[in-house]
């Protein structure tokens, strides 16, 4: 027993608001504040959980990893950007940086239509205006959940069905 003690456990939880809405939050805060050093819980969320984590980071028993963490700086935009043989000038670029957020998927989507465009400036910088297709895609995107077909089986934590 006291070698099981010693390992190190991870609980991953990959959508907070999934598990706030359906099982409540009281039962994890239980367990964070009782398993010990043993278990690291990790909760992924599009928002904070309602988890009391003004009382984790007192405590120093919570690390943070921000969108803002995650979202590609105009460098990290440039070296993706040349992956795809694409050039832009350093406005154009962190128009682009700026409208994709940093957003990794967005700023892939940007390379593919790029790498075809005869003006890639010319397109980062429609690519900018309010109403895009990248700006229809990520709203669409995250105002729309996913089909149950494919939702479901997720949260059960299994593959989903084959299509029929």
């Amino acid at each position: 027993m006291a070698r099981f003690q010693d390992t190190l456990r991870r609980l991953a939880i990959f959508d907070g608001g999934f598990v706030e809405a359906r099982f409540g939050l009281d039962g994890l805060d239980y367990v964070q504040r009782n398993t010990g050093p043993g278990l690291r819980l990790v909760v992924s969320s599009r928002s904070d959980p309602l988890l009391p984590l003004h009382r984790y980071r007192l405590a120093g028993q919570v690390a943070e990893i921000r969108a803002s963490d995650l979202a590609f700086s105009t460098a990290d935009t440039e070296a993706v950007l040349a992956q795809h043989g694409v050039t832009l000038s350093a406005g154009a670029l962190e128009c682009l940086t700026r409208r994709t957020e940093g957003w990794a998927a967005g700023v892939r989507l940007a390379a593919l239509s790029l790498d075809t465009h005869p003006d890639p400036d010319q397109f980062a910088r429609e690519l900018a205006a309010e109403d895009s297709a990248l700006t229809r895609y990520r709203s669409k995107r995250s105002s729309t959940p996913s089909r149950p077909k494919v939702r479901d089986p997720l949260r059960r934590g299994g593959p989903p069905s084959p299509p029929a």
